[in-house]
C-alpha cells in the first residue's frame, strides 16, 4: 500500500468516527457523490453539536449568577430586573468563554475515537519510519483544509460587509422614498438570511475540522504510546523467561535492572 493510500484511508476512518454517520459504498464513483451529496452536508453538520453544547452551558449557568445576583440586591441595593437578566447572561458567557485550558482546548476530541485510530495506524505502518511518512503527508493535507478555511471565513467577510452596504444605502437611508425601503428590504432579508446560515456553516465547519485534526495528533501519540509499551512488555518477558527467579518481581523493578 503506498503513502498515498494509507493516508486517504486513515483520513476516512478519522472523518467517519467524527461524523459518526459517514455513508460508505464499494464503487469510488459511488463514493465520490456520496462524499458530496451526503457525507460533506453530515460533515459540516457534526460542527453544529460543538456549538450548541457550550450555548447550552451558558443558558444552564444563567439562571445560578441570577440568583447570585438577586441575593447580593436583597443584601444590598436592589437590582432591576433586565439589568440583572443581561449582567446573569453576561456572567455566564463569560465563564463559557474564559473557561479552563484543561476543558476547552481539546474539546470535542474523545479517547473512543483516538483508541480507534492508533490501533488502525499501527494497522497500516507498523513502523516508525512510515507513521513519520504519514505524519508528512497529513501535514500537508492539514495545511491545504487551513487554506480552504480561511478562503471561506474571507468569503463570510465579504459576504458581511455586502450586507452593511446594503443596510446602509436601503432600509436605513432616509432620502429614499417609502416604496424603495419596501422593495429593498426583501432583499436585505434573503441576504440577512445567507449571511446568516453561511456564517454558522463557516463556523461549524472550523469548529469540526479542529476536532479532526487534534484527534489525528492524539492518535499518532497514542499509537507511539502503545508501541512503546509493547516494546517494555516484551522486554519484561524476555527477562522473566532468562531469570525465573525475576518471576515474582515488578516489571518496574526488571526494566530499570535491564536498562542498567
Amino acid at each position: 500500500m503506498t503513502v498515498l493510500d494509507s493516508t486517504q484511508t486513515f483520513m476516512r476512518e478519522a472523518e467517519s468516527l467524527i461524523c459518526e454517520t459517514k455513508i460508505s459504498v464499494k464503487w469510488k464513483w459511488l463514493q465520490a457523490i456520496a462524499d458530496h451529496v451526503m457525507n460533506a452536508p453530515f460533515y459540516s453538520l457534526s460542527g453544529v453539536a460543538l456549538l450548541v453544547k457550550p450555548f447550552v452551558l451558558c443558558l444552564a449557568l444563567a439562571p445560578f449568577w441570577f440568583l447570585v445576583l438577586k441575593v447580593i440586591g436583597m443584601l444590598g441595593r436592589p437590582m432591576p430586573l433586565g439589568q440583572a437578566v443581561w449582567l446573569a447572561i453576561f456572567s455566564a458567557m463569560n465563564c463559557v468563554v474564559f473557561g479552563l485550558p484543561s476543558r476547552g482546548s481539546a474539546y470535542g476530541v474523545k479517547a473512543h475515537d483516538v483508541n480507534k485510530l492508533a490501533t488502525l495506524l499501527l494497522e497500516l505502518a507498523p513502523e516508525e519510519e512510515d507513521r513519520v511518512l504519514i505524519r508528512k503527508a497529513l501535514d500537508s493535507v492539514s495545511a491545504r483544509s487551513t487554506e480552504k478555511i480561511v478562503f471561506i471565513k474571507g468569503a463570510l467577510a465579504l459576504a458581511w460587509g455586502a450586507l452593511l452596504w446594503a443596510l446602509s444605502h436601503s432600509i436605513l437611508d432616509k432620502d429614499l422614498a417609502a416604496n424603495a425601503h419596501s422593495s429593498d428590504a426583501t432583499y436585505v432579508a434573503l441576504l440577512s438570511v445567507f449571511v446568516l446560515v453561511f456564517g454558522l456553516g463557516t463556523w461549524s465547519y472550523s469548529a469540526i475540522t479542529r476536532v479532526l485534526y487534534q484527534t489525528i495528533d492524539f492518535a499518532f501519540l497514542e499509537a507511539t504510546h502503545l508501541e512503546k509499551s509493547k516494546d517494555k512488555a516484551v522486554v519484561v518477558q524476555e527477562i522473566a523467561d532468562s531469570d525465573p527467579a525475576a518471576e515474582h518481581v515488578s516489571p518496574s523493578v526488571l526494566l530499570s535492572h535491564e536498562l542498567t
